[in-house]
């Protein structure tokens, strides 16, 4: 073969195959395989029984505060985990709330600051696998302080 013709054949097969490449992508991506992997998981959320405790007050009488915490689960399997733990997650922030003032519960960074040492306490009760905790959020559905 002469090498004008070798050198097309090259060219019309690299050509070919670039075509081939890109239908192939083009495939993957409007199939919505691309990134399919990378798409995190919806969270589940489980929902606790309302806790309700007093707390006290600088000078005053005591007040009722009222939360109704709700966990933010990675994924579906680590329910089962924490339906059995729960009654001892539940003690536990029963204890923290217990603590709490009333100042503190109505600081600016009171909400925040008690959803923070809520969900160490889930920690501490439910360890992590790994590294990483099934539990990554503690939410409030209801925060009444009466």
């Amino acid at each position: 073969m002469s090498k004008e013709k070798t050198g097309f054949v090259r060219t019309v097969s690299f050509a070919v195959l670039a075509l081939v490449g890109i239908a192939v992508i083009w495939f993957w991506v409007l199939s919505g395989r691309a990134g399919a992997g990378m798409i995190a998981p919806k969270p589940v959320y489980y929902e606790m029984e309302p806790v309700v405790v007093n707390v006290s007050r600088t000078g005053a009488s005591n007040r009722y505060f009222k939360v109704k915490p709700v966990l933010v689960v990675s994924h579906d399997s680590s329910f089962k985990e924490i339906k059995h733990y729960s009654p001892v997650i539940r003690s536990r922030l029963i204890a923290l709330y217990s603590r709490e003032s009333v100042e503190g519960l109505l600081a600016e960074d009171g909400f925040d600051s008690l959803r923070e040492k809520s969900l160490a306490e889930v920690h501490g009760v439910i360890g992590s696998n790994d590294g990483v905790h099934s539990v990554s959020e503690v939410l409030f559905n209801e925060y009444v302080i009466q």
